[in-house]
């Protein structure tokens, strides 16, 4: 018996990010038989291709204008995966570089604007948080007079 694998729909499942073995359950084909229409028809394979291929693209997409909004996750990621930041070895001074070189690569290509990293501080234990926002005055530093 001949299945036949629509290659639109597995374009489009594999877009959303399903494994082959959740793909093959989805259309009712046995995971087997999936596997090797992957393998067998060419068109089956190509759309499983264009499929991650596009999740991909919007995943990065999706990435750059969250790291655009500021985002220091996303900015930090860019620089480490696209940039390859984190490949520069031991030396913090050349990492800042990179780290600083590649935002500023994200700054171009943006055309919209200065976009700004802060820099978060260490958690304070909660008695020194407190003595310095007294939470209790509505969350305002306190300030030496």
């Amino acid at each position: 018996m001949t299945m036949t694998i629509d290659a639109n729909q597995v374009e489009k499942l594999a877009a959303r990010g399903l494994p082959a073995e959740v793909i093959a359950d989805f259309l009712g084909v046995p995971r087997d038989a999936f596997a090797a229409s992957m393998k067998d028809d060419p068109a089956v394979d190509a759309a499983w291709r264009r499929g991650k291929a596009n999740l991909q693209a919007k995943t990065m997409e999706w990435l750059v204008i969250s790291a655009r909004k500021g985002s220091v996750q996303a900015q930090i990621y860019l620089a480490d995966r696209v940039f390859a930041v984190g490949d520069t070895g031991a030396d913090p001074n050349d990492q800042a570089r990179r780290v600083r070189d590649a935002l500023r690569a994200m700054e171009a290509v943006e055309h919209d604007g200065l976009r700004y990293v802060v820099e978060i501080p260490p958690e304070l234990p909660e008695a020194e948080w407190v003595a310095a926002y007294n939470p209790a005055s509505g969350g305002s530093p306190i300030r030496d007079s």
